[in-house]
């Protein structure tokens, strides 16, 4: 019976998601697969564990460290080169199988077929769920989340069968999923809530020993984590802890409406305003329901620990990701792919106690409440096979984005990011310059619209944009000023361009971006041995095969303007040897430069 529940949860996951087989590459998974060398060889392997850089190209690669989850794209780019079907099967696969995992783990819990079905299906048909899924760039989550499972189970089953191999596949799968995604770090937490209320606080005592090496690892990655991102939060926050926390408890109360009530999605993230004061209606309700919830739990863990169980693993997973360490997003539906089993736990066990309760009407030996179950999943997958048409391609997310709220600067600004990664620079500042007449300070819709006048030549506009957004958040991230550097580059104001590019390193010296623009510009001035200088800098200390080559290749075009051809010719051939298969058209310029020397 088992076999057969756990086949079918598998199988309807596969057929909900089917039609999201053929959608494309969208926003993050340019940086994270199509434009990232470093997935492009698996010789790199030892490098996403040591450069986080490797991670994506460009500025997601600063604050994000997941060694495993950028491993899984270069195995996939190693089997698919860059066919998204290939993205997308992985996803749907990892997603079946944790519903999978979802009915082992709940039927181990309690001991219920029945909660574990329910709750497993639940869980695979959420249209919640399909951000992570639906989007390749959602793999870390799906990653993360089979390993977590996978961990969890083996420690349930380390406590009736003693084997050390066991418990020892349980700390090994751990480290799996934290080096997956950082949302991992709440398990030994989540270890010491089962063994709670399943055992006593007797057993937590005794079992002390049991939990360090879970925290060990935990503190392991963190310190990895730490040192090679040299940050702890991803930025430095949204403003007072007192507004934060606000808006956290509102984010807490939607994330629950959202659950229950998923008609109106928005992917990647939500334009969540700020709370000022505990006395906004919508900040007052939800502090007041979860103050209830929160008084109702020792009650709860008395009298009902599946109901209790469910509710604090809903609230523990969701820590790291309500900005206590701050993070990039208030809101998303992603966050809520792990945390999203206590719902389901929950769910499940409201409709078998009502099922017992109301133990008729029958037909035969069938309860009709059991109804309830089946028209909720069949319509949650209905609404998942919708959804997944959103994820098309960038336009139809953005789109969606937009349709759900139409006076939303988010949503407008999403889908003018979409005109923009699509070269249509003409539609993208319609709806930028829309977006700004709803948000004058939104710093993210300046940015893009600095980034189209720059794509556009007018430089003298984008270098405005650009101040704005500093004028906005003066501790901007320093793309924003790199930018700013190449159009007042771009005008000729060279000085100013150089001040820009210097600030930029030193705020972040792993910024190569910079040093090319700052080598380039002594180029043009004619400051060759500063422009040297410049290049080595990123050939010393940047692991990336792509600007490694770019490196050499413009130590090339300098030692050639120098005359020295010899040390030109040199360096041309390091760059050639450098450069990833995949970029045979900048191998084939190289090569015209290394003909044209005398």
């Amino acid at each position: 019976m088992k076999k057969k529940y756990a086949l079918i949860i598998f199988v309807f996951c596969f057929l909900i998601y089917a039609n999201s087989l053929g959608n494309s590459f969208i926003w993050d998974d340019q940086a994270f697969v199509v434009h990232n060398p470093a997935i492009k060889t698996l010789l790199n392997f030892k490098y996403f564990f040591t450069d986080h850089l490797t991670t994506a190209l460009g500025e997601l690669a600063r604050d994000v460290y997941r060694p495993i989850t950028t491993l899984s794209y270069a195995i996939d780019y190693f089997v698919w080169a860059l066919n998204a079907f290939g993205y997308h099967l992985i996803n749907v696969i990892f997603h079946s199988l944790n519903g999978v995992l979802v009915f082992i783990l709940l039927n181990l819990i309690f001991g219920n077929l029945s909660i574990a079905l329910i709750g497993g299906l639940i869980f695979v048909s959420h249209p919640v769920q399909t951000e992570v899924v639906s989007w390749i760039s959602g793999r870390s989550s799906v990653l993360f989340t089979f390993f977590y499972l996978s961990s969890f189970i083996f420690y349930i089953k380390s406590r009736k069968d003693q084997r050390r191999k066991i418990y020892l596949m349980s700390l090994i799968l751990f480290a799996l999923s934290i080096f997956s995604k950082e949302m991992a770090i709440t398990l030994p937490a989540i270890l010491m809530l089962y063994d709670l209320h399943f055992a006593g606080w007797n057993r937590v005592k005794s079992r002390t020993l049991k939990y360090f090496p879970y925290f060990a690892i935990a503190a392991f990655y963190m310190c990895l984590r730490i040192l090679l991102v040299k940050q702890v939060g991803q930025f430095v926050g949204w403003g007072s802890s007192y507004s934060t926390f606000l808006t956290m408890c509102r984010v807490l109360s939607d994330y629950v409406i959202i659950l229950i009530w998923p008609a109106k999605l928005c992917a990647v993230g939500y334009d969540m305003p700020m709370a000022k004061s505990i006395l906004e209606p919508h900040v007052l309700l939800s502090v007041s329901a979860i103050v209830f919830v929160l008084a109702m739990l020792p009650f709860l863990f008395k009298r009902l620990k599946t109901l209790s169980f469910s509710i604090f693993f809903f609230f523990i997973t969701l820590l790291p990701v309500l900005n206590i360490i701050p993070i990039k997003a208030l809101k998303a539906e992603r966050f809520l792919y792990l945390p999203s089993i206590g719902f389901c736990v929950l769910v499940s066990f409201l409709i078998l106690r009502l099922a017992k309760k109301f133990d008729k009407p029958r037909v035969g030996s069938f309860s009709i409440i059991m109804l309830v179950p089946i028209i909720l999943i069949m319509a949650y997958g209905a609404r998942t096979i919708i959804r997944n048409q959103d994820w098309k391609n960038e336009i139809t997310i953005g789109r969606a984005a937009f349709e759900a709220y139409p006076a939303c600067a988010w949503s407008i600004t999403t889908l003018g990011q979409n005109y923009f990664e699509r070269d249509n620079y003409p539609e993208a500042i319609k709806y930028l310059e829309k977006a700004l007449l709803y948000a004058k300070d939104y710093d993210l819709a300046h940015h893009l619209l600095g980034m189209c006048y720059l794509k556009t030549g007018r430089y003298e506009e984008a270098a405005s944009e650009f101040r704005r957004v500093l004028e906005i958040n003066p501790d901007s991230n320093v793309t924003v000023r790199n930018f700013l550097g190449v159009a007042y580059a771009s005008l000729g104001r060279y000085d100013e361009a150089v001040r820009q590019f210097n600030i930029v390193v030193k705020m972040d010296p792993a910024f190569i971006s910079a040093y090319l623009n700052l080598g380039r510009i002594h180029e043009t001035k004619g400051r060759y041995g500063e422009a040297i200088k410049d290049y080595l800098k990123i050939i010393l200390n940047s692991s990336n095969s792509y600007y490694r080559a770019v490196a050499y290749m413009r130590l090339g075009d300098v030692y050639s303007a120098e005359k020295k051809f010899d040390r030109a010719r040199e360096n041309y051939r390091k760059a050639i040897r450098e450069l990833p298969q995949e970029l045979a058209g900048l191998a084939d310029i190289i090569n015209e430069k290394l003909k044209n020397l005398p």
